[in-house]
Formats: C-alpha cells, sequence, structure tokens
C-alpha cells in the first residue's frame, strides 16, 4: 500500500489541486489511502449512469497525467546550467490531444 501511495511528481501549491497524482490512481483510479466509498448498491442506477460515472472518472484520470506527470518529466533547469538537445536517436513521445495517451505513439528524433 505504501508504495503505491507515494506521489509521482512534486505536490503543486495550487488551491485546486487537493492531492498529487499516485500508482493507487492507475490501480483504483483514486489514492490507496482514500476512505472507501459509500455503498450505494440499494439505490437503482441505471446502466446509462454507471457508464458516464466510470468514463468521467477515465477522463479525470488522463487530464490529470497529461497536466501533471507528463508535465513532471520536462526537464525544468535554470538558465545557467546547460541540458543537452535532442539528438538524432533520441526517443520521443508524440501528445495528441485528439487520441487517448495510451495510444500517443513514440517516435525518433
Amino acid at each position: 500500500g505504501i508504495l503505491n501511495s507515494r506521489p509521482l511528481q512534486a505536490m503543486s501549491s495550487g488551491p485546486d489541486d487537493l492531492e498529487p497524482l499516485t500508482p493507487g490512481h492507475f490501480l483504483i483510479g483514486q489514492p490507496l489511502t482514500a476512505l472507501p466509498e459509500p455503498d450505494f448498491s440499494d439505490i437503482p442506477l441505471g446502466r446509462l449512469n454507471r457508464w458516464q460515472l466510470l468514463r468521467e472518472r477515465v477522463q479525470y484520470f488522463w487530464k490529470r497525467w497529461r497536466e501533471e506527470y507528463l508535465n513532471s518529466l520536462q526537464l525544468r533547469q535554470k538558465w545557467d546550467k546547460k541540458a543537452p538537445n535532442l539528438k538524432p536517436g533520441d526517443m520521443v513521445l508524440l501528445r495528441d490531444d485528439q487520441v487517448p495517451p495510451a495510444k500517443w505513439p513514440l517516435g525518433r528524433v
């Protein structure tokens, strides 16, 4: 549980960022330390409503993954430190907001 609750990126100082993205989000859609959701099994939900809820959770996850985790992979160095530029043969991820991130192609420079 502890390993899958470790944040994947630095904590944000933004007021809307209440929790960091963790491996638990990949596994169950929320942190493993989160309280279990209440049992609403006695309340009838239509299949469409359940599908919509699942779709919203998946979209929320990928939005956070794009905005938080991918941004944390970018090198952020001060102007006085040199970082190597891309060179032929380097592997890159081609971001395309029109397709799910799992289908983003890899490319080589």
